[in-house]
C-alpha cells in the first residue's frame, strides 16, 4: 500500500527492487547477495526476489522430519487404514519415486507369513502388494469366523467358567472328618453275626457283650466260652471229625 501510495509500484523492477532491499535493511541485503539464481534476470523482479526471501526465511526443514514420520510409520489394521497413513505422509516427503517408497515401507513394516508372502513375489510393485496385503487380511477373517462358527458352546462354555463364581473350600482336615463320619455312619447301620459273642449287633466293638469279658474256658479276652476256639477244637476231637491243635 506504502509503494502505491508513493508510486514506487509504478517505477522500473529494479528500482523496486532496490527499494525492498532498502527498506528490509542490510542483513536481507547480504542475504540477497549470497543468493543462487537460476536465471539472472530474475535477481531485478520484485515478486522473484520476494519469493527467494521467503523461501530463504522459511526452509523447508519439515521434509527431513516428515521422512522420519514415514519411515516410522507402525503397521495397524485394517490395512486400507495403513494404506493411508503411508500416502498422507509420503505426500510431505518430495519422494521422486513414491510408489517404489511406499512398497519398500509396507514390506519392511508388516511381520510373519505377510511379509514372507511379500518377499516371494519377483518383480513386486506397490500394486501387487497392496492385493497381496488386502488378500490376506481378509482370509484372516473368514478363518477366524470359520472357527468361532464351528465352536459357539465351546466358547460359551470357556466363558461361563471364566465368570462362574467358586464355592467355598473346604479345608482338607474338615474333609477327612467328614469321611470319616460317613464311614462311621455306614457301618453302624449295618449288622453282622459276631464271632466273639455269638449274636448280631452292628459291626461295633463296643456294641458286642462280649467286648471286654474273660472267657470261662481259656480265660482269654473278649469272647465268650461258647465262641471259644479251643472249646470247639476240643469238642470236635472227642466225635474224631477233627483233631485237637494247640
Amino acid at each position: 500500500m506504502q509503494g502505491a501510495a508513493s508510486g514506487a509500484s509504478a517505477k522500473d523492477d529494479k528500482v523496486q527492487t532496490a527499494i525492498i532491499l532498502n527498506c528490509a535493511g542490510p542483513q536481507v541485503l547480504e542475504v540477497y547477495d549470497n543468493i543462487v539464481w537460476e536465471n539472472a534476470e530474475d535477481k531485478h523482479k520484485p515478486e522473484k526476489v520476494l519469493e527467494a526471501l521467503e523461501n530463504y526465511c522459511n526452509p523447508r526443514d519439515k521434509e527431513v522430519f516428515e521422512l522420519h514420520r514415514f519411515w516410522n510409520t507402525p503397521y495397524q489394521e485394517p490395512f486400507e487404514k495403513f494404506l493411508t497413513e503411508l500416502k498422507t505422509r509420503a505426500a510431505s516427503c518430495n519422494f521422486q519415486e513414491k510408489d517404489r517408497m511406499m512398497r519398500d515401507n509396507i514390506v519392511f513394516t508388516v511381520t510373519g507369513k505377510l511379509q514372507e508372502l511379500l518377499l516371494r513375489v519377483d518383480g513386486l510393485t506397490l500394486e501387487k502388494a497392496v492385493k497381496i496385503c488386502r488378500a490376506y487380511e481378509q482370509s484372516n477373517k473368514q478363518v477366524k469366523e470359520f472357527r468361532d462358527n464351528s465352536n459357539p458352546s465351546g466358547s460359551a462354555t470357556r466363558v461361563n467358567k471364566v465368570f462362574q463364581k467358586p464355592g467355598p473350600r473346604v479345608p482338607r482336615s474338615k474333609k477327612s472328618e467328614g469321611v470319616k463320619r460317613h464311614t462311621k455312619k455306614d457301618s453302624e447301620g449295618r449288622k453282622v453275626n459276631c464271632n466273639f459273642c455269638g449274636y448280631e449287633h452292628e459291626r461295633i466293638k463296643e456294641k458286642c457283650p462280649a467286648w471286654g469279658k474273660t472267657c470261662d474256658k481259656c480265660k482269654g479276652r473278649n469272647h465268650f466260652k461258647s465262641q471259644c476256639k479251643k472249646v470247639h477244637a476240643v469238642s470236635h476231637s472227642q466225635d474224631g471229625n477233627a483233631d485237637y491243635d494247640d
